[in-house]
């Protein structure tokens, strides 16, 4: 393994070159990509059969919910509120008044890696931990009161908006590691979320950016907390998607999160700037060709999987509208969604975990050393790029296997016939093993030599 120096890190970092989610090093593959490529399809496509043998019909027994009483939740949670409105001062105090520097300065990686992929890791284990912690509505419930929320509703589509403003922020503006830059988009956040609530009910539910996104991957949990905060709520998966009443609002942000860490992926590559060429495009200004793209990444996987649900209707023909089929499938989309996005940034967590730990010394860059950890900035990288590579196909090959599950429990629900579920589900094999060719290309394309 080799050393980290600053200069990398730099390069990985710095908001003016597409490299963010790179790690300094690259892997030489010991037998060509697409023997990688077609075991990774292999192995989704053997879990659709498997599946389609061993998913039985549904037990009245999985319908039950259980409770586990915590004595020590709510307090536990009470320290979560603190540290997380804690957390929200730190990053706007820095990215006002710290080191510009997007290496000296604590507001940028812990925005992008600690807050958004961490809060993502802990949604996944308690769905509405987010709901609990969010600094945004404690704030205005600190400032307001718990019944200050207006009576209008807001659209759910509000939401997908939201998120897709977080995504061109970070992958087109050009900005997205820069302190101040940040410090005062959270401080403009900030008071959205005290002022807009006053208006909507469920301004914190449909609207509010991270609601949208953790709530979104906290579908996948099993776990939730209950109203009092004293127990953990257990549901279990063929419950959850029984009850899951998907919307168009949730299809295409799972669609945009699935195109918006693909699409920063593809930027990259020699194809993109050779349509960007071959249609009489300069290089000039990236951010405008890189909105574009961005806004228009998620047709073509809307597109396959609305095929796919219109073969799946053909093939079954039933009675539930394609309309209907296309809107519960998509839980079938979140895994996949959430995987390649934890793939996709897996990289960016190695490469600036040293750093992390030094900034926790010198949050602000003016050369303390509260905790002793600034000589950690040097520190060896964790993780080889042949070791974060293989972990990177293994996010990306159990998320589309745990997709192929929940397509299968969803078709047992809706379909019922053995046989009808099986044949339902061949359309959704074959997008699935599309969607793990092209992730993992995608993926292979800064970390390794093919």
């Amino acid at each position: 393994m080799k050393k980290i120096g600053f200069a990398a890190l730099a390069l990985a970092l710095w908001p003016a070159i597409g490299l963010a989610h790179g790690v300094g090093q690259v892997y030489t593959l010991p037998i060509p990509l697409k023997y990688y490529l077609t075991a990774a399809a292999l192995a989704v496509a053997v879990s659709f059969f498997l599946f389609s043998f061993f998913a039985g019909e549904k037990k009245e027994a999985d319908l039950k919910n259980k409770a586990y009483n915590i004595h020590w939740l709510k307090p536990l949670l009470m320290i979560l509120r603190t540290i997380a409105v804690l957390f929200l001062v730190l990053l706007v105090a820095a990215g006002f008044f710290g080191d510009q520097s997007p290496l000296e300065n604590i507001t940028p990686l812990y925005f992008w890696v600690w807050f958004i992929i961490g809060v993502s890791l802990l949604s996944i284990l308690i769905g509405n931990i987010w709901q609990k912690i969010n600094p945004w509505k404690i704030l205005f419930e600190w400032l307001w009161g718990n019944d200050a929320y207006g009576s209008k509703r807001i659209s759910a589509w509000i939401g997908v908006f939201m998120v897709l403003g977080l995504f061109w922020f970070e992958l087109a503006s050009g900005y997205s590691f820069v302190p101040r830059i940040i410090g005062s988009l959270l401080l403009l956040y900030t008071l959205v979320n005290i002022i807009l609530p006053r208006s909507f009910s469920n301004w914190f539910q449909n609207a509010e950016l991270f609601s949208v996104y953790f709530g979104f991957i906290g579908k996948l949990s099993n776990l939730s907390v209950s109203d009092d905060e004293r127990s953990l709520l257990f549901e279990s998966n063929r419950t959850r998607l029984r009850n899951f009443a998907g919307t168009w609002a949730g299809l295409w942000l799972a669609a945009l999160l699935l195109a918006a860490t693909s699409f920063d992926s593809f930027k990259e590559t020699v194809i993109w700037f050779q349509i960007l060429y071959g249609l009489g495009f300069e290089i000039s200004s990236p951010a405008l060709f890189n909105t574009i793209g961005l806004i228009l990444s998620p047709l073509p996987f809307i597109g396959m999987y609305l095929l796919v649900i219109w073969l799946m209707k053909l093939i079954t023909k039933g009675q539930i509208p394609w309309q209907t089929l296309a809107k519960t499938f998509s839980f079938s989309l979140i895994p996949i969604a959430f995987g390649y996005t934890l793939a996709h940034s897996f990289s960016l967590v190695v490469v600036s975990l040293p750093q992390m730990l030094a900034l926790l010394s010198d949050p602000f860059g003016w050369g303390w050393n509260l905790l002793s950890t600034t000589d950690l900035a040097d520190a060896t990288l964790i993780l080889s790029a042949k070791t974060i590579w293989f972990i990177e196909i293994g996010f990306v090959v159990l998320a589309h296997i745990v997709g192929t599950w929940y397509a299968h429990v969803l078709a047992i629900n809706n379909f019922g016939d053995k046989k009808m579920v099986m044949r339902s589900q061949y359309p959704m094999m074959i997008l699935m093993i599309a969607f793990t060719i092209t992730t993992l290309w995608l993926l292979s394309q800064p970390l390794v030599i093919q």
